[in-house]
């Protein structure tokens, strides 16, 4: 192999325009966008976890199919999709056997969830 030539590193500027002043304003200015980025997220996850606070089950979910109360099959799946999140909060180690099956459960609905979308189209 024939050895590869780089261009040169650029140097910094002497004449530097940017005063320490400014830089100091700009960094400040960057970390209360981060702040607030990261404010949004933890509102976000906030939200999220009182979501899923609420128990779902199968039978909660069958319950719900029997009386209707899914306008849309969006709102079963996204049922189905908390469900299965809880479990694996609950459970996190995946070698118990209700784990196991509930693992199992999940790979079938994606399947079922994902034939579903192409039959729509």
């Amino acid at each position: 192999m024939g050895s590869t030539s780089y261009p040169p590193l650029k140097t910094q500027k002497k004449n530097c325009k940017l005063s320490p002043h400014k830089f100091s304003r700009k960094k400040e200015q960057e970390k209360e966008h981060a702040d607030a980025q990261m404010s949004d997220i933890n509102q976000s996850n906030g939200q999220a976890m009182e979501d899923m606070t609420e128990e779902i089950t199968l039978t909660i979910i069958l319950n719900r199919i029997s009386g209707g109360k899914y306008k849309h099959p969006n709102e079963f799946w996204m049922e189905l999709g908390k469900m299965f999140k809880m479990v694996n909060i609950n459970y996190p180690d995946d070698s118990l056997s209700f784990r196991k099956i509930s693992d199992r459960l999940r790979v079938l609905a994606y399947h079922l969830y994902v034939s579903q979308l192409y039959r729509a189209h």
